[in-house]
């Protein structure tokens, strides 16, 4: 018992400091990249479980199973559950026939996920009354890496899930004068994106492990280590928006065009033999300032 407290102590400690690592400008590599905080290998599924079980609550961390590695991840936070409240009731209150679950394994191979949120339609049956099949999934990063929640659309939008949407929000501490940058990074496993109008074709297919679009919705602008690393992701240039540096319009007042994330409701209710339900929206239109407001209530 002794050993297990002393390394998930440590690997609380070593998120904390990657957020201490954090100067008024923003983020350094360190914390952007860092290794992954791996406390036990050569784990199995079963073990795991009581990792789950029993670890992860008396130490307060959240974890996931990657290549038989237990990996600490981040932390409880009342950011990270007052969002996650948030959007439990945002997407139930969009439409009832949405099953949103938290606190829920995602087995994808021989590697165990818990999303902070899945959402699956409820006309699609459960193959087991445990087992979730969900169409999008969401993450909230605060002690988490920018780089943690990059490296997750791989294995969300391997072959053996129905994943269609994976939605990553990173926040990043405050900075001296109060303000915090943030960042909603979007990914489809169908990853198509709209090319500039004066090219052809029309629109460019890029690899599902590519952001489809990333927002930059804080009350700071993202310092020039954070907009490197999403450059080099891959994704281009015109789908890297919102408050990149001073001499952006922010995200200051609700409905503002430039910080929307519309998530097709053919993706939501994918699979379904009937379809979306009759009368659902087009889209699940997510105000990216609504978010923005709840963090900043809460962050410290």
């Amino acid at each position: 018992m002794r050993n297990l407290k002393e390394k998930f102590d440590s690997a609380r400690n070593r998120l904390l400091e990657f957020e201490r690592k954090q100067p008024d400008d923003g983020s350094t590599e360190d914390s952007i990249s860092p290794r992954p905080i791996v406390v036990f290998t050569g784990v199995t599924p079963e073990r795991y479980q009581q990792f789950r079980n029993n670890e992860e609550r008396k130490f307060h961390v959240f974890i996931r199973l990657v290549d038989g590695k237990v990996i600490v991840y981040d932390m409880p936070s009342p950011v990270h559950g007052h969002l996650l409240a948030e959007f439990i009731y945002m997407i139930r209150n969009w439409h009832g026939q949405l099953l949103v679950s938290t606190d829920v394994d995602l087995n994808v191979g021989n590697n165990t996920y818990s999303p902070d949120i899945l959402v699956q339609p409820l006309l699609v049956p459960v193959v087991l009354p445990t087992v979730m099949d969900p169409r999008m999934v969401l993450e909230i990063g605060k002690t988490e890496s920018l780089q943690s929640l990059h490296d997750l659309p791989g294995d969300y939008f391997s072959a053996g899930t129905n994943i269609q949407v994976y939605l990553g929000i990173k926040v990043w501490p405050r900075r001296v004068n109060g303000t915090a940058a943030m960042l909603a990074l979007l990914y489809l496993r169908n990853n198509v994106i709209p090319n500039p109008s004066s090219n052809t074709p029309p629109t460019i297919t890029l690899p599902n492990t590519v952001p489809n679009i990333t927002i930059s919705f804080g009350t700071a602008p993202l310092n020039h280590e954070l907009l490197a690393f999403v450059a080099n992701t891959s994704i281009p240039n015109h789908r890297i928006t919102g408050f990149l540096q001073p001499g952006d319009i922010a995200c200051t007042a609700p409905n503002m065009p430039n910080y929307q994330i519309a998530i097709s409701t053919n993706l939501l209710f994918f699979g379904n033999p009937m379809g979306p339900p009759p009368g659902v929206p087009n889209n699940f239109n997510l105000d990216l300032w609504i978010v923005q407001g709840r963090t900043l209530i809460y962050l410290p």
